[in-house]
C-alpha cells in the first residue's frame, strides 16, 4: 500500500482520481448519517459500537476474500479443465471475451477492495481518537480524586496540630492564671 500511495502522489492523474473517490466516499457517508436517527446515533459513536463495527467488516471482508479464494481456485480448475480440450475458433473467442469480463470484475474487485481498506482505516483512526479521550478523561478523573484525597488528608493533620496547639495555649494561659491568683 505504500507503493500504491507513493505512486498516487506522484501522478497527477491518480491523485485527482483518487480525490474523486474519497469525495465520492464522503458524500455517501454524509448522506448515510442523515438517514440515521440521533438515538442510534449516539449508539454508533461509542468505542464498543466502533470496535464492534470494525470486528464485523473484518469479518465481511474474510468472507468475501475466502469467497473470492475460492471463485479463483474454480476459475483456475476450468481454465486448467479447458486447456485439455480442443476448441473451435469461435470458442476461443467466445472464451476470450469472459476472460476479459473476468479481469474487469477482478480489478473493479481490487478496487472495491481497496476502497474497503480506505474506509476500515479510517474507522480505525477514529476510534483510536476516542479510545484516547476516554483514557485521557479516566487519568484526570483518577489525579483529581487523588488530589482531593490528600488535600483532605492535610486538612485533617492541620486541624490536629492546631487543636493541640490551642489546648496546650489555653492550659498553660489557665496554670499562668491559676499562678497569678494564688500570688494576690
Amino acid at each position: 500500500w505504500e507503493a500504491k500511495l507513493d505512486d498516487i502522489k506522484r501522478d497527477p492523474d491518480r491523485r485527482a482520481e483518487f480525490d474523486a473517490m474519497t469525495a465520492e466516499l464522503q458524500s455517501k457517508r454524509r448522506e448515510k448519517m442523515k438517514q440515521i436517527c440521533a438515538h442510534e446515533l449516539s449508539k454508533m459513536w461509542t468505542p464498543r459500537a466502533l470496535y464492534e463495527q470494525l470486528q464485523n467488516r473484518s469479518a465481511d471482508n474474510e468472507r468475501k476474500r475466502r469467497e473470492a479464494y475460492a471463485r479463483k481456485e474454480q476459475h483456475d480448475q476450468e481454465q486448467h479443465d479447458r486447456a485439455f480440450q480442443h476448441a473451435t475458433r469461435r470458442e476461443a473467442r467466445a472464451e476470450q471475451r469472459r476472460l476479459e469480463e473476468e479481469a474487469k470484475e477482478a480489478a473493479a474487485l481490487r478496487q472495491q477492495r481497496a476502497m474497503q481498506w480506505m474506509t476500515t482505516l479510517v474507522w480505525a483512526a477514529r476510534m483510536s481518537e476516542k479510545i484516547h479521550l476516554v483514557t485521557s478523561a479516566r487519568d484526570l478523573r483518577r489525579r483529581l480524586v487523588e488530589e482531593n484525597r490528600a488535600a483532605t488528608l492535610i486538612q485533617k493533620r492541620w486541624k490536629a496540630v492546631q487543636g493541640t496547639k490551642r489546648r496546650y495555649r489555653l492550659y498553660r494561659n489557665v496554670i499562668i492564671m491559676r499562678k497569678a491568683m494564688g500570688c494576690h
